[in-house]
């Protein structure tokens, strides 16, 4: 047994100066990236930037003023039909709205409808939209909730 102990302070004090040397999760992350090519962070896609700002409305609109709720709500839809659908071969899987269970789209904008205080803007704004094909369904879904 007192074989085994000094075997293993003999062990430990050898080692003193490695343990020493260890460098905290930050450091060591910043040389990985310096050394490693292709280890910098990707920038983000549009369809990522779109969820993010989704997931930030989602969060933060509770707290808004109707009427910004409404605004920010609009520009994310406008946001969202501009972007198209888009599937899951696109290979960004930092898109996937992991509310909706879908990439991001005009679902996901959907899916974060501000608080009814914001709905009569959100219908006032439908109604003065033309070409605007889901319009229409956000009017009646406004119109029955109010």
């Amino acid at each position: 047994m007192k074989r085994r102990a000094w075997l293993v302070l003999v062990l430990v004090v050898g080692h003193a100066p490695a343990f020493a040397e260890l460098l905290d999760a930050d450091e060591l992350l910043r040389r990985l990236e310096k050394n490693v090519p292709g280890a910098q962070l990707q920038v983000a896609s549009k369809p990522a930037e779109l969820l993010a700002d989704i997931r930030r409305f989602r969060a933060e609109s509770p707290a808004m003023e109707p009427r910004k709720a409404a605004e920010a709500w609009l520009a994310l839809f406008d946001r969202a039909v501009a972007m198209g659908p888009l599937g899951m071969e696109s290979g960004d899987f930092r898109a996937l709205d992991v509310e909706t269970r879908n990439m991001v789209g005009v679902q996901s904008v959907l899916a974060a409808l501000p608080a009814p205080e914001a709905w009569p803007m959100l219908r006032e704004a439908a109604e003065h939209i033309r070409g605007w094909s889901i319009a229409p369904k956000v009017f009646h879904v406004c119109r029955i909730a109010a």
